[in-house]
């Protein structure tokens, strides 16, 4: 029996820990006998494991971009997954997890399938070579993260690099900016405002720059400190009334949120109840690709008809070219939709750039002078933004440190170009390898890597090297040299990704169950297994549960109308209430106003998003008196399926802000009510839970008409009945 190959894995994060999985499970055992080498105390990479962890690139409160139906591998559920101590497995999991989650998900995955002699916590590797002898082709050197000045040196048969693509952030030249006497911070360093407010030198506007996703995500969470500090229940900064966000970004985007409608149009016209889904669900659906046999297309060869789908796929589920929100600085022109599409993802980006609260300039920043920063536009105008107190770099970050222990001649076989931040070596096959060097992998090395095509990717380079390809690909490389062509992913489309994978290795793709078919519902790993499933019980369990809740996400019409809602309440409103009263002493008449829903930081850990609700009009009567009045609530999400909205008191001390005591629960119709036609119109409908207010009770419906993301209109109605009261309202809130 011959000695199993020795695999250096290179990275303990997602990408590691894929492929030393694979390599001990996907093949008889004594295949292959991988180690992992990671240069932190645990596994993970930059996701962190704790929720204390404020070391990591990532923040451990972050919510994923993508649902953990995409963040997962095939053989774990994250029903079997225990995020918290005090409860069970897979309870408490929201449908887009924090950071810190996901590093527990990891963690779960490495203790269930990879023996603990395999990983090498705190050791770092500082070289790698191919060997001269016969035999083992690698050499290996790597050091004690905790004793810098103790090597070790030893061969292996092959490589795999999995120590991730965003390696250290990047902060570009920018004239002046050495001299400036502000804060100069990088998006990933962004926490807590209020620890950097007394450098800012009292100055009122902070500036990202940056088009991608970090410079959106930025900007918004930015805006969403300050409007919590303004709005908070308790005492706040004083500088939080002054302060401006300015998001500066040299092309066009869309900014999309992450539940959007699966059927944004009804029989030709916009729908007014659509159904909701998390983002990446929609767009992985497979019935949405065309032909019989789907297959990767990188962004940068796009054809312009391919481009311009995209962008009307994003524009319908949108509602609009975005020239509607706020300023017009959201519009996508004509001329961008023959491109490959940008965009972030964010909750609250879009809304506050629609209140004024973010302001997007389309542009290049050119310097920083005393604190008045220079931009540049597209058509050659110059405009300087003064009194900046915060620059925040949202330039992404450079691979380069996870490539310093390449030798000179593998870099140069891998055409390694030091100025290339976006892709700096040439891989064929999909990422994985050069043919120059075949004992040479990489997995998760590019821009956005999936959990599913790690595994992919992982088990291609087990089956290269095991010699069990029916034909070995040479697939070209998705390098593009001209930084004018470079699409936001050069390996975005996840789902070619994972069929053309599929296909390579000769595996099928699985049906969410047997009653669905093989092209229905998203592309989510577990239905791509390896051969796990096929031989463990356990992982064939595992497979099962990750399907049923994909199913569970996709029956339930209301699943996700709650959060979809919430989102779109953000902003100032128009209001106009009517009252009707039976008794005499309690007036009639209409209110007409405006009404506000400033988004904060949840007063309750329980909750995902809180608004404080504000109302301020003038009463007119049938008898020509006018009352000015004014109210307050709170309204909060929760933050975990079946996700509700909840309506609270406010304490009734004057300028109180602080929750008091619940009002009633939103609860929405199980089924979307487009077609039925009344007082409210059509749209989504929602029932308030009956409520005693002392010795008056209330009963209260919902009304929501939606465009694409966006509420056009929506309505609340009580009925009161008590020993002093008897009357009805309708309240109709309009953009």
């Amino acid at each position: 029996m011959s000695e199993p190959k020795r695999v250096a894995v290179i990275g303990a994060g997602p990408s590691g820990l894929a492929a030393a999985k694979s390599l001990i499970h996907d093949h008889p055992p004594g295949t292959f006998a991988p180690i992992i080498y990671e240069k932190l105390s645990h596994v993970g990479g930059i996701w962190p494991v704790r929720s204390d962890d404020q070391a990591n690139i990532v923040p451990p409160d972050m919510p994923t971009n993508a649902s953990k139906h995409l963040v997962s591998f095939s053989d774990l559920a994250w029903d079997s997954v225990k995020v918290h101590q005090s409860k069970q497995p897979g309870q408490d999991i929201a449908t887009f997890p924090k950071a810190h989650e996901v590093g527990k998900y990891l963690q779960t995955y490495a203790d269930k399938y990879i023996p603990s002699e395999c990983i090498r916590f705190g050791t770092e590797v500082i070289s790698i070579s191919e060997t001269d002898a016969s035999g083992p082709e690698w050499n290996v050197i790597s050091r004690a993260s905790t004793k810098s000045n103790i090597t070790a040196e030893e061969k292996f048969t092959h490589v795999i690099v999995a120590s991730g693509f965003f390696a250290a952030p990047e902060i570009p030249q920018l004239h002046g900016l050495d001299k400036f006497q502000g804060v100069v911070i990088h998006s990933s360093q962004l926490r807590d405002l209020d620890t950097l407010l007394s450098r800012m030198a009292n100055k009122t506007k902070i500036v990202v720059i940056g088009g991608s996703m970090s410079g959106g995500e930025a900007a918004a969470t930015l805006a969403f400190q300050i409007s919590s500090d303004r709005h908070a229940a308790g005492t706040h900064s004083t500088n939080a009334e002054r302060l401006g966000v300015y998001h500066v970004t040299p092309r066009p985007f869309w900014s999309v949120p992450p539940y959007v409608p699966l059927n944004p149009i009804a029989d030709g016209a916009p729908n007014p109840c659509p159904i909701f889904a998390p983002l990446d669900v929609v767009f992985g659906d497979l019935s949405r690709r065309p032909g019989d046999q789907i297959r990767f297309a990188p962004s940068a060869t796009f054809a312009s008809e391919a481009a311009k789908m995209f962008n009307a796929l994003l524009q319908s589920l949108m509602g609009s070219n975005q020239s509607g929100w706020g300023d017009g600085s959201l519009t996508i022109p004509n001329s961008a939709f023959e491109k490959p599409p940008w965009l972030i993802i964010s909750t609250t980006h879009a809304e506050f750039v629609r209140s004024g609260d973010v302001k997007v300039i389309l542009g290049r920043a050119a310097g920083i002078e005393g604190h008045t920063m220079m931009v540049h536009t597209g058509d050659g105008e110059a405009i300087e933004l003064a009194d900046v107190g915060m620059i925040v770099m949202a330039t992404g970050f450079t691979p380069h440190p996870a490539l310093s222990f390449l030798s000179p001649a593998i870099r140069q076989a891998l055409e390694y170009d030091l100025s290339n931040q976006y892709d700096p070596i040439k891989l064929f096959n999909f990422g994985t390898m050069h043919p120059l060097i075949p004992s040479l992998g990489f997995v998760g090395f590019y821009r956005g890597p999936y959990f599913g095509v790690l595994e992919q990717q992982a088990r291609f380079l087990g089956a290269l090297w095991s010699n069990s390809l029916r034909e070995v690909p040479n697939e070209p490389p998705a390098r593009v040299e001209d930084i004018k062509q470079r699409g936001q992913f050069p390996m975005g489309d996840y789902v070619g990704l994972m069929e053309s994978f599929a296909a390579i290795l000769g595996s099928e793709r699985w049906p969410l169950s047997p009653e669905h078919s093989s092209r229905e519902g998203p592309a989510i790993p577990a239905r791509y297994p390896g051969k796990t499933v096929r031989t463990n019980p356990s992982a064939a369990d595992e497979q099962k549960k990750a399907c049923e809740a994909m199913i569970r996400t996709i029956a339930r019409q209301s699943m996700f109308v709650a959060p979809a809602v919430f989102r779109a309440l953000q902003g100032r409103w128009k209001l106009t209430r009517e009252i009707r009263s039976v008794i005499p002493t309690y007036p009639s008449g209409i209110f007409r106003g405006e009404a506000n829903m400033y988004p904060r930081k949840p007063t309750d850990d329980g909750y995902a998003a809180e608004f404080l609700y504000t109302e301020n009009g003038e009463l007119a009567t049938p008898e020509g008196l006018r009352m000015t009045g004014s109210r307050s609530y709170v309204y909060r999400l929760s933050e975990f399926e079946p996700q509700a909205i909840t309506v609270w008191f406010v304490k009734p001390e004057s300028g109180s802000k602080e929750v008091d005591y619940l009002f009633h629960q939103v609860q929405f119709h199980e089924e979307a009510s487009g077609q039925h036609q009344d007082a409210w119109g059509s749209g989504w409908r929602a029932k308030g839970s009956h409520h005693l207010c002392v010795e008056d009770h209330y009963d209260t419906e919902y009304w929501f008409r939606l465009h694409a993301i966006e509420i056009k209109e929506w309505g609340i109605g009580y009925t009161v009945k008590g020993p002093n009261k008897d009357y009805w309202t309708r309240a109709t809130y309009a953009r």
